[in-house]
């Protein structure tokens, strides 16, 4: 079952009751090309590829400008 992106919703993870947030994106990043605005260090996202039903990982590198994969 694919994803609607207009029913995807955020929610600050100020509360203890929320262990963990991973944002979803709505496009495949391009891996180790820079960008900006910069993002948090270590941030992981993610990709739903519908392709392959599967959600991709990825984390910002050190200087928050970069995604790489992760896995």
């Amino acid at each position: 079952m694919p994803i609607n992106s207009s029913s995807i919703g955020s929610a600050p993870a100020t509360s203890q009751d929320v262990a963990f947030v991973i944002e979803l994106l709505q496009a495949r990043p391009t891996v180790g090309v820079q960008f900006t605005p910069t993002r948090p260090p270590g941030q992981l996202v993610g990709y739903y590829n519908g392709a392959t039903d599967t959600v991709e990982l990825y984390v910002v590198n050190a200087n928050g400008n970069r995604f790489y994969r992760a896995g």
